[in-house]
């Protein structure tokens, strides 16, 4: 099996910026941990989820319907209608949410901030601004304006790390780190904008087909939701159950998880556009190469990244954050990766019921995975600590994965290529053998020790003719023209 006019340029651009997107990340957890208490730490993990949150569902889904329905859109006049008629909803449900959020300031502030007043009404802010700026990043999306989308990504991380850190090292403690967020993200907002007026100007919507946008849209409010619970609603509960330094133990070897998502993020950004234009023009047959092909590169390299992050956890957490963190939360990653590899699956599978109008379904087994998770953690964390939090976590990943995968085949019939998936995991094996045996200190011998690893890893590959010589010419062709190169 073969990748055939898979957006080569797109996802080797994407791959680059989710690699530095990822350092930029990781660079914030020590600059974080080393210089506020575990307790402050955790409210800048609740701020986090809780930006994460409430923008998707206040934006009732309509972002991502300019992904959905003006990727095809070739004239420029239809495409800032739609734009601007969805730009106009969310920034007015948006609006409305952040105020609600600001009223209700000090009793939220209790609940998730530790009694920070000044915290709960930055967060208020924050979702504004968080909100406004998924227009934008969708405009690049379904222009397919990937180098944009890529910079502006580095840009909103750039910043807030480095304003972070200004306000951190002046002394300015959780407070400026949370202010720092809301300068970064207000300030790549403001240059987003402009480059989005100055490519197709500004107007005033009519309305007339924001209707056929919220029929598509509102089902994807549960299922945001439902996304949100499944990957970040185990912080707040840790908090609720355990208390709020739990989430920060627990955080961080979370994140080192998720750096599985650094091989799924590509193709959550690239797929929709691309399979939209093609279930517009019913070219069908194309879908389900383009998927088949996708999931086979995403195994090839999630596979061993969570065997990788599963078994170097700790090491990496005691260079990042601190000791104390590294041995509450080092387990964490092992369920966290696994949790994340099925996540990306189902990501790029769920693609077939969004492009075929079916995100009720999508609402209601992302609903159903959800409340599974809620009940399994009620029980789990109490029982088990923040290690059931990530138990509980990979058993509704699981359940998601499969529900979507099977609801997905009535549409198009996706085949996994379990030969190939066995090869990933032999020589994930391979590579297990050596990264087992090592003891790497300090940041370089984490490094040579995972450069060690992929070698090992990618060398049983070609060995056992994972990787064959024309799927790599395809790579190289693909950067070589403008259309989407692939072999036959």
């Amino acid at each position: 099996m073969s990748i055939v006019n898979t957006p080569v340029k797109q996802i080797s651009i994407l791959w680059v910026t989710g690699m530095l997107a990822t350092f930029f990340r990781i660079a914030l957890i020590p600059i974080l941990t080393k210089q506020i208490p575990i307790s402050e730490y955790g409210m800048w993990v609740q701020v986090n989820a809780t930006v994460g949150l409430v923008p998707p569902l206040v934006g009732l889904g309509l972002p991502f319907a300019i992904v959905r329905f003006l990727s095809s859109v070739k004239d420029k006049n239809e495409f800032k209608k739609g734009f601007y008629e969805i730009s106009y909803a969310v920034g007015i449900t948006t609006a409305i949410a952040s105020i609600v959020f600001a009223i209700m300031s000090k009793p939220i502030s209790i609940f998730l901030f530790a009694g920070n007043d000044y915290i709960a009404l930055l967060v208020s802010a924050i979702i504004f601004v968080q909100g406004i700026t998924d227009l934008p990043m969708n405009f690049f999306r379904a222009r397919q304006e990937t180098k944009r989308y890529s910079a502006f990504i580095l840009s909103d991380l750039v910043l807030t790390v480095a304003v972070a850190t200004y306000f951190l090292k002046i002394g300015a403690g959780i407070n400026g780190a949370v202010f720092g967020l809301f300068i970064a993200k207000s300030l790549n907002l403001v240059v987003m904008s402009v480059v989005v007026i100055s490519n197709i100007g500004a107007t005033t919507p009519n309305f007339t087909d924001l209707k056929r946008y919220a029929i598509f849209s509102a089902p994807l409010v549960p299922s945001n939701f439902a996304n949100w619970i499944l990957n970040t609603s185990d912080r707040y509960m840790i908090t609720l159950l355990l208390g709020i330094s739990f989430a920060g133990y627990y955080a961080p070897g979370y994140g080192i998880g998720a750096l599985v998502l650094l091989f799924s993020m590509p193709f959550s950004v690239a797929l929709p556009q691309i399979l939209s234009k093609y279930f517009d023009e019913g070219n069908t047959s194309q879908i389900k190469k383009v998927l088949e092909a996708s999931t086979r590169y995403y195994l090839m390299l999630a596979i061993p990244a969570v065997c990788g992050v599963s078994i170097l956890s700790r090491p990496l957490l005691k260079i990042l954050s601190t000791q104390e963190i590294a041995t509450a939360g080092s387990a964490i990653t092992m369920f966290a990766s696994i949790s994340y590899l099925l996540w990306g699956l189902q990501g790029m599978l769920g693609n077939i019921l969004v492009i075929h109008n079916k995100t009720k379904v999508l609402a209601a087994v992302m609903m159903m995975a959800a409340i599974s998770n809620v009940g399994l953690n009620l029980y789990a964390i109490p029982l088990w600590g923040i290690n059931g939090a990530g138990v509980t976590t990979l058993l509704a990943s699981g359940l998601s994965f499969f529900l979507i995968f099977l609801c997905g085949r009535a549409y198009v019939k996706i085949n996994l290529d379990f030969r190939f998936i066995g090869k990933c995991f032999f020589a994930s094996a391979a590579m297990l053998v050596i990264l087992s045996r090592a003891k790497p200190e300090g940041m370089g011998g984490l490094i040579l020790t995972i450069c060690v690893g992929a070698t090992v890893y990618f060398g049983a590959m070609v060995l056992m003719r994972g990787i064959e010589k024309k799927e790599v010419l395809a790579w190289k062709r693909g950067w070589g023209v403008e259309d989407y190169g692939g072999i036959i």
